[in-house]
């Protein structure tokens, strides 16, 4: 059981590596707000600018004008824990 867990948080993790990595256009290792628009765009997400922004001001928690990869993995984060002892 532990093991099917661990794989589970793993497979989750790798899929938010990449879902940054697609958002993040210019490789810096934050996004910005620009990026957070075009990224959700291209994951068929279209949102207006003002729901881009108040959903970028949530994201970045530190105010820095950008999204850490930190701040991000936070922001999507499922507890794979309790989705695995429901079922």
């Amino acid at each position: 059981m532990q093991c099917q867990h661990m794989n589970w948080s793993l497979v989750s993790l790798v899929h938010s590596v990449r879902c940054f990595r697609v958002i993040d256009d210019n490789r810096n290792r934050k996004i910005d707000r620009d990026e957070l628009g075009r990224g959700l765009g291209e994951f068929g997400l279209e949102m207006t600018s003002q729901q881009v922004s108040q959903l970028f001001d949530e994201l970045d928690k530190d105010h820095s004008g950008s999204v850490s990869f930190d701040e991000f993995l936070q922001a999507i984060r499922v507890n794979i824990c309790s989705i695995y002892y429901l079922h």
